[in-house]
Formats: structure tokens, sequence, C-alpha cells
């Protein structure tokens, strides 16, 4: 398979900006889901848990926004938090401290320190609420802190990783470089983006893809119309022994942008398809809604 990778610098997965809405805002004006801190080493966080509406629980999704955004991004972010507790999927939508990735090497420590504390608040938090199967969604750059907590942390009882709109770099030596990352991850992913998205993601997706492959994955790539009529696959074998290590499945939706603008019942139908293989798996427990 031919590899092309077109630039080396990290272009930036969203326009540059802060929030639009203070977090007060958010608290005041939230209409589904509730309002919760976080204690994420020694600092409360604020994040947004949204119950699952049916009675027995598949499983629990930690979503992970992009830099200069919040818990409740109307792209992605607030679509897949909003609607996958409609197939039995809580949602946990937590925050990640300002991140820039021209930032020195201490601040990019730092900033991957402080997502790691989160996440793993996040997953004490569903623990406690009986959930029983985890999965992390990334958006972004919250793709990529999943990616590097994953990478580092496999042990930690994660079922599955939804990469959304993750963009990489060519640098293997680069701690921003999501394929490395990918290759240390043991558990099935779902890395999914728009043709129309910018090129620190659509550029890397091929090196992506390549990287499963080499850590020994199932893999599977499919370039998707809105209509999903058509898919182009290939596939790897698992070599013998290959302890914990999950499928990768890599989708390119026709025409979405970024922030899949437009097509947010695509994003969310994708997700939801692969979380129902993750859920379908015979090892994974199911639970009962407490509410």
């Amino acid at each position: 398979m031919a590899l092309l990778i077109i630039g080396t610098g990290w272009a930036l997965a969203q326009d540059s900006g802060s929030m639009t809405q203070p977090l007060d805002y958010i608290k005041k004006n939230l209409k589904y889901g509730e309002a919760i801190e976080l204690e994420a080493n020694g600092k409360k966080q604020f994040a947004i848990y949204t119950p699952p509406f049916s009675r027995v629980v598949q499983g629990g999704a930690i979503l992970l926004p992009d830099r200069n955004t919040h818990p409740d991004w109307p792209q992605v972010i607030a679509p897949l938090r909003r609607q996958l507790p409609r197939f039995g999927w809580a949602t946990l939508s937590i925050g990640l401290p300002p991140f820039e990735p021209a930032a020195g090497e201490t601040a990019r420590e730092t900033f991957f320190a402080a997502a790691t504390d989160t996440i793993n608040a996040a997953i004490r938090y569903l623990q406690g609420r009986n959930v029983k199967t985890i999965v992390l969604i990334g958006y972004g750059t919250g793709a990529v802190a999943a990616a590097k907590f994953l990478s580092e942390n496999s042990s930690v009882e994660i079922s599955g990783f939804a990469a959304v709109a993750m963009p990489g770099i060519a640098d293997p030596k680069s701690p921003l470089n999501t394929s490395t990352d990918l290759q240390k991850i043991p558990v099935p992913v779902l890395d999914l983006f728009g043709t129309n998205d910018n090129d620190s993601v659509t550029q890397s997706a091929e090196k992506r893809a390549l990287a499963a492959r080499q850590a020994g994955r199932a893999a599977e790539t499919a370039r998707t119309p809105k209509t999903f009529l058509r898919t182009e696959s290939l596939q790897a074998d698992t070599p013998p022994g290959a302890a914990r290590t999950g499928s990768y499945r890599q989708v390119a939706v026709t025409g979405a942008d970024h922030g899949f603008t437009g097509l947010s019942d695509v994003l969310v139908k994708r997700v939801r398809g692969w979380l129902h293989r993750i859920s379908s798996r015979p090892d994974l427990p199911k639970t009962e809604s407490a509410s």
C-alpha cells in the first residue's frame, strides 16, 4: 500500500478561538443531562453526565472535546452526548485544559498529565454508577489525548476507543504522533473523519491505518458516502498470540468537515453502529439502569 504524507507540521484541527459560552452559562441552560464535578488530582472538573434512556445499560461513553471547546460543544460532542443515551449508552462529557499544538514540551506534558487525571476521574465516576463497559470517544485534540492515555495505560478497563477527526503529524518521535499511539492501543478502535476535514486529519489517515496494520490488528478502511451504499475494505491477518489486540476500523465520510456540519446524524449512526459491535461481545456484561 502506498503511503503519502504531505507536510510535517501540526495543522490546527480547529479554527483559533476560545469557548463562546462560559461554563456557568452552560450549567444554567443545560436541558439534557446533569452538570457534575469530577475530582481529578485534587481539582474540581466540570462534566456533564447523561444517563441512558433504556432499562438495560449497554455501557458508558466518556466524551473528550476538541481544544478550546467545552463539554457541550455543538459540533460532534453535543449530538453524541444527547443521542447515544437513546440507545442504552450513558455519556459523560468532560473538559480538557487549554492546549496549543505548537506549545513546548513542558506545556504538552502538563496537558497530557491533566487529561490523564480527568479521564481516570471519569472512569471512577462511571464505575461508581455501576457501569461495566466503558469506551472513550475523543474529538480532535480530545482524540489525541485519549490515544495517548490508552497507549500508556494498557491495563485500564476500557473496552473501545472512537477517534473523531483525529489529527496527526509525520514525525515518529513527536509526542503528538497519533500513529505511534495507535500501535500501542490494545482495544478496538474506530477512526472516523470527514473527507473535507483539515489537512492534519485527512493527510495522516493512511499512516494511521498503516500503523494499525503493523500492530497486528484486523484493519478495515471505508470511504463512505452519505447513502452508505459503497465501501472499500482491506483486511490484515492478526498474528497468533496477539493478546488483547482489537480491531481497527477507519471510516471517511464523504463531504463531512471537521465538525460534521449538517451530518451529525451520520456521525451518530456510525458511532452507534460501532458501539453495537462493542456491546455485542459476549464477554461484556450488561447492567440494569438505576433510574
